[in-house]
């Protein structure tokens, strides 16, 4: 940062970046660069693996950690050692 009298109105080329990316977006010109997600549904089967998930997190009152819900969702398996859910099932890290 550059250092000059309080009456000076020189901003750094950093402040100016920012101002800029401030200034598009606050405008809504800088909306279409934004990234757009799909909405995804979950099925019944993930849908329930996920809420039971969250109320072990709730009554241990430790939250789950999304990183390793989906490597547990990778490798989990039923009790006869299937896959309890396809690929296509799985959660992806965003």
């Amino acid at each position: 940062m550059t250092l000059q009298s309080e009456s000076s109105s020189r901003v750094t080329t950093a402040e100016a970046e920012s101002l800029k990316k401030y200034l598009t977006i606050a405008n809504g010109m800088g909306s279409s660069k934004l990234k757009k997600h799909a909405g995804v549904r979950f099925s019944q089967k993930v849908r329930q693996y996920l809420i039971q998930r969250f109320n072990i997190g709730q009554e241990t009152g430790k939250k789950e950690d999304p990183v390793q819900v989906v490597k547990d969702m990778q490798s989990a398996s039923t009790i006869d050692g299937e896959r309890m859910f396809d690929r296509t099932e799985w959660l992806s890290k965003c």
